[in-house]
């Protein structure tokens, strides 16, 4: 028979010992499979560096009672590059996305992939397919935003200040500025003047702050 009720399956830990790259692959799957064909939704984890499907009791999710399903039916595997693949291994074949397999070659698997182990229009109620769901941390989600340059932004905002005449600048602002300037490598040339607003000239805010932020001359904390 090829019932519904006779398509068990039933995730095996055994083989993920000999099979995981290390130990935290047994803690956090990478990959999911959410079944298609049951009536009532099921969502296995993948983990380890090879996971398989198939009928025989060695499978790390295994289909029983369906004749379609071979021993080794299909593996889901991970590179120790990252890339994940499938490869078919079984005698009536697996569709990835509509397309059969090639036997026993390694085809991209990416999220969103749907999975047939078995597909036959004339037994409809023997079918399993699964959609495949990448659960590793995307690029963009794993790298950190980059830090502010505080220094650099409190010059800019003092340059802005002084050159349109304002100073809005707290004493700790200039204090921290003035240690900035302080820690400037010895010999380093002056900065050139340049024309302010109304024509005259103006030297640049690091210059000019350089004798104003003394200790001595600034006022509060």
């Amino acid at each position: 028979g090829c019932s519904r009720e006779t398509l068990v399956a039933a995730y095996c830990m055994h083989a993920h010992a000999a099979n995981s790259m290390s130990s935290e692959d047994l803690e956090e799957p990478w990959g999911q499979l959410v079944s298609m064909e049951q009536e009532e939704e099921e969502r296995i984890p993948v983990l380890g560096s090879q996971f398989t499907i198939g009928r025989g009791k060695g499978a790390d999710l295994m289909i029983s009672g369906n004749q379609f399903v071979s021993t080794a039916h299909c593996v889901l595997g991970r590179g120790e590059g990252g890339e994940l693949w499938i490869q078919d291994t079984s005698t009536n074949g697996t569709l990835l996305n509509g397309a059969r397999l090639e036997r026993n070659k390694e085809v991209k698997l990416s999220n969103g992939d749907i999975i047939r182990v078995v597909h036959r229009k004339d037994r409809p109620e023997c079918n399993v397919a699964y959609s495949f769901h990448d659960l590793r941390p995307s690029p963009l989600e794993a790298t950190p935003p980059p830090e502010e340059n505080e220094e650099a932004t409190l010059e800019l905002t003092l340059e802005y200040e002084h050159a349109r005449g304002d100073d809005v600048a707290s004493p700790k602002d200039k204090k921290r500025l003035l240690e900035v300037i302080l820690q400037e490598p010895e010999g380093k040339p002056p900065s050139p003047k340049r024309p302010a607003p109304g024509g005259e000239e103006k030297e640049e805010p690091g210059l000019e702050l350089r004798n104003e932020l003394e200790p001595g001359n600034l006022e509060g904390g």
